[in-house]
C-alpha cells in the first residue's frame, strides 16, 4: 500500500513540474509592453522610379552645310573647352564667309569715319560755323552706321567662334588688306568644330540628331551631339498629384538602383514643374515632372554607375502628428480600431480610436488618445 502511495505522490510531482514548465514557456512567448503616448514627428519615405541622365551644358550643331573630313573624339570621351571635336569642310555654295567678314570690316570702318565726322561737326556747330541741322544729320548718320556695325559684329562673332578666333584678331585686319582676308576665308573652308565647355561628348537623343562619321554630308543646323557635365547627372521622375505639394526645391534625396552594387547616391531636388503635367499616366493619376540633380558624380562612382541605368529615388517627409503608437497596439473590433489603456490604478480597459497615416511600424491616432495615456499591447 505504501508503495502505491509513493508512486502516486511521484506522479503528482511530475505533472506539477510539467504544468509549471508549460506556463513558463507561455510567459516567454506572450509578453506585454507599455507605451507612453506623446507627440512625435515621424519620417515618411516616398519612392519614385527614373533613370540616370546626363546634365547637358550645350548642344553641338552644324553651323553651315558641309562634309565631315576628320573626327578627333568619340562619343563618351571627356573633352576640354576649345578642344576640336571634328573638322567640317564647307560647301562653297552655302559659304557666305566672305560676305560676313567684308560686311563687318566695312561697317566697322564706316562707323569710325562717322564718329570722326560727328566730332568735327560738333566743334563747328559750337563755333557757330554750321547750323544745328547739319550737326543733327551727322549724328543720325553715325547712329545708323553704328546699328549696322552691331548687327554685322554679331554675325562675325558667330563665324569666328566656329573658326576658333577672337574678334581682336579680325580687328587687326584692314578692309584693303586682301591677302589677310583671303587667308581668313580659306581657313574657313575647313572648319574645326570645338567644344564650348569642359565635359563629356555625348550623342544627342533628339530625333533629328546624327552621328559624326568621316564623309557624312550634313545640313546646316543638324544636331550631332551634346556636351554634358562629367561630374553631375540628373534623374527625371514623375510625381503623383497627391505628393507634389510635399516636394520642394533643395530637398535632399537618396538614390539606389539594381546596378549600383549597393552604392547609394545623394542629391537634391533641382526643379518642380507645377505648370506641366501629364494626365495620361498608366495609373490614371495626374503626375508632375520633378528633376533631381546628383552633384558629386565622381570617377569612382562612374566606374560602377552609368548613364542610362534605372534608379529609385527616395524622398523623406516629416509627418507632424499629435500621436504615433506601435502598429501592434491596434486591434480591430467589428470594423473599429481599439487599444488597451492602463490607468493609474493598474486597471486595463479598451478604448476606441480613429487612425490616420501609417509608417512601417507605427500608426497615427487622430482621435481617442491624450498625451500621457499608457497603451498596453502584447507580442
Amino acid at each position: 500500500m505504501f508503495r502505491v502511495y509513493y508512486k502516486l505522490v511521484g506522479l503528482v510531482v511530475v505533472v506539477s513540474f510539467l504544468v509549471l514548465t508549460t506556463c513558463d514557456d507561455q510567459s516567454d512567448k506572450v509578453r506585454s509592453h507599455e507605451f507612453l503616448v506623446k507627440a512625435e514627428i515621424k519620417n515618411h519615405s516616398m519612392f519614385y522610379a527614373g533613370k540616370i541622365d546626363p546634365v547637358v551644358i550645350s548642344t553641338i550643331s552644324i553651323p553651315i552645310e558641309g562634309v565631315i573630313k576628320k573626327v578627333y573624339v568619340a562619343y563618351g570621351e571627356k573633352v576640354s573647352k576649345g578642344q576640336v571635336l571634328f573638322e567640317l569642310e564647307s560647301n562653297a555654295s552655302d559659304d557666305n564667309t566672305a560676305d560676313t567678314i567684308v560686311n563687318y570690316l566695312k561697317n566697322r570702318d564706316q562707323t569710325e569715319i562717322a564718329e570722326d565726322k560727328l566730332k568735327n561737326e560738333e566743334e563747328l556747330w559750337n563755333a557757330g560755323v554750321i547750323a544745328k541741322n547739319d550737326y543733327t544729320d551727322a549724328k543720325r548718320k553715325r547712329d545708323l552706321d553704328y546699328i549696322d556695325f552691331i548687327k554685322s559684329k554679331a554675325k562675325v562673332q558667330d563665324l569666328l567662334a566656329i573658326i576658333g578666333m577672337e574678334i581682336s584678331e579680325l580687328d587687326s585686319i584692314r578692309l584693303d588688306d586682301s591677302t589677310a582676308i583671303t587667308n581668313l576665308i580659306n581657313m574657313h573652308n575647313k572648319i574645326p568644330i570645338r567644344s564650348p565647355n569642359d565635359g563629356v561628348f555625348l550623342k544627342s537623343s533628339g530625333k533629328d540628331s546624327l552621328s559624326i562619321l568621316p564623309g557624312n554630308n550634313l545640313e546646316k543646323g543638324v544636331v550631332v551631339g551634346t556636351i554634358a557635365h562629367s561630374d553631375q547627372v540628373k534623374i527625371n521622375i514623375s510625381v503623383p498629384e497627391v505628393d507634389i505639394n510635399k516636394i520642394k526645391v533643395g530637398q535632399d534625396v537618396s538614390i539606389t538602383g539594381d546596378g549600383f552594387n549597393d552604392m547609394i547616391l545623394y542629391g537634391k531636388v533641382a526643379l518642380v514643374n507645377l505648370y506641366k503635367f501629364d494626365d495620361e499616366s498608366s495609373s490614371g493619376e495626374v503626375v508632375y515632372p520633378v528633376e533631381v540633380i546628383v552633384p558629386n558624380f565622381n570617377e569612382k562612382i562612374r566606374d560602377i554607375i552609368h548613364v542610362g541605368m534605372s534608379a529609385k529615388v527616395e524622398m523623406t517627409q516629416q509627418l507632424k502628428s499629435d500621436f504615433f503608437i506601435p502598429l501592434k497596439a491596434i486591434k480591430m473590433r467589428h470594423g473599429h480600431a481599439t487599444v488597451l489603456l492602463k490607468d493609474s490604478s493598474g486597471n486595463i480597459k479598451k478604448s476606441r480610436v480613429v487612425l490616420g497615416r501609417t509608417t512601417l511600424d507605427s500608426v497615427e491616432v487622430i482621435k481617442g488618445l491624450e498625451a500621457g495615456d499608457l497603451v498596453i499591447y502584447y507580442d
